[in-house]
Protein backbone atom coordinates (compact mmCIF):
# COMPACT_ATOMS: atom_id res chain seq x y z
CA UNK A 1 0.00 0.00 0.00
CA UNK A 2 0.83 3.69 -0.53
CA UNK A 3 1.00 6.34 1.75
CA UNK A 4 -0.52 10.04 0.67
CA UNK A 5 2.29 12.47 2.53
CA UNK A 6 1.78 14.93 -0.21
CA UNK A 7 -1.66 15.26 -1.91
CA UNK A 8 -4.41 16.81 -0.95
CA UNK A 9 -7.85 17.48 -2.15
CA UNK A 10 -9.53 21.00 -1.72
CA UNK A 11 -13.29 21.62 -1.82
CA UNK A 12 -14.40 25.19 -3.91
CA UNK A 13 -17.44 27.16 -4.58
CA UNK A 14 -17.21 29.56 -8.07
CA UNK A 15 -14.91 29.00 -10.59
CA UNK A 16 -11.96 26.67 -10.48
CA UNK A 17 -10.23 29.78 -12.08
CA UNK A 18 -10.93 32.07 -9.11
CA UNK A 19 -8.40 29.57 -6.57
CA UNK A 20 -5.41 31.56 -6.34
CA UNK A 21 -2.86 29.42 -7.53
CA UNK A 22 -4.91 28.50 -10.93
CA UNK A 23 -5.60 31.86 -12.09
CA UNK A 24 -3.27 31.49 -14.79
CA UNK A 25 -5.38 28.77 -16.25
CA UNK A 26 -8.08 31.87 -16.79
CA UNK A 27 -8.94 31.14 -20.65
CA UNK A 28 -7.00 28.26 -21.15
CA UNK A 29 -8.83 24.47 -22.32
CA UNK A 30 -8.37 21.18 -20.86
CA UNK A 31 -6.26 18.89 -23.01
CA UNK A 32 -7.93 16.72 -25.45
CA UNK A 33 -11.49 17.90 -24.93
CA UNK A 34 -11.53 21.27 -26.13
CA UNK A 35 -13.72 22.54 -22.98
CA UNK A 36 -12.74 25.46 -21.10
CA UNK A 37 -10.91 25.29 -18.13
CA UNK A 38 -12.79 28.39 -16.49
CA UNK A 39 -16.02 25.94 -16.63
CA UNK A 40 -13.99 22.70 -15.07
CA UNK A 41 -15.90 21.27 -11.71
CA UNK A 42 -12.75 19.24 -11.39
CA UNK A 43 -9.13 18.90 -12.18
CA UNK A 44 -5.88 17.74 -10.84
CA UNK A 45 -3.35 20.22 -11.12
CA UNK A 46 0.25 19.00 -9.26
CA UNK A 47 -0.25 17.07 -6.49
CA UNK A 48 -3.91 18.55 -5.50
CA UNK A 49 -7.22 17.34 -6.26
CA UNK A 50 -9.73 20.31 -6.84
CA UNK A 51 -13.43 19.67 -7.35
CA UNK A 52 -16.49 21.61 -6.87
CA UNK A 53 -18.54 21.63 -4.30
CA UNK A 54 -21.35 21.17 -6.34
CA UNK A 55 -19.72 17.43 -7.34
CA UNK A 56 -19.72 16.60 -3.83
CA UNK A 57 -23.38 17.25 -3.51
CA UNK A 58 -24.26 15.36 -7.10
CA UNK A 59 -24.92 17.14 -9.45
CA UNK A 60 -22.26 15.42 -12.09
CA UNK A 61 -19.56 12.71 -12.34
CA UNK A 62 -16.96 13.88 -14.25
CA UNK A 63 -14.20 14.47 -12.21
CA UNK A 64 -14.66 10.67 -10.89
CA UNK A 65 -11.74 10.67 -13.82
CA UNK A 66 -9.93 13.00 -11.60
CA UNK A 67 -10.40 10.96 -8.22
CA UNK A 68 -8.61 8.27 -10.64
CA UNK A 69 -5.22 10.41 -10.97
CA UNK A 70 -4.89 11.20 -7.32
CA UNK A 71 -5.18 7.44 -6.83
CA UNK A 72 -2.77 6.05 -9.19
CA UNK A 73 -0.31 8.96 -7.87
CA UNK A 74 -0.73 7.78 -3.82
CA UNK A 75 -1.01 3.73 -5.06
CA UNK A 76 1.27 4.05 -8.19
CA UNK A 77 -0.16 3.73 -11.64
CA UNK A 78 0.20 0.27 -13.03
Amino acid sequence: MGRNNHYKIVVFNGRITDIPELRHLRGKKLRHRDLPLDGSLGLVYGSTLYISQDQIEGYGNWPLHEYGHIVDKVYGEK
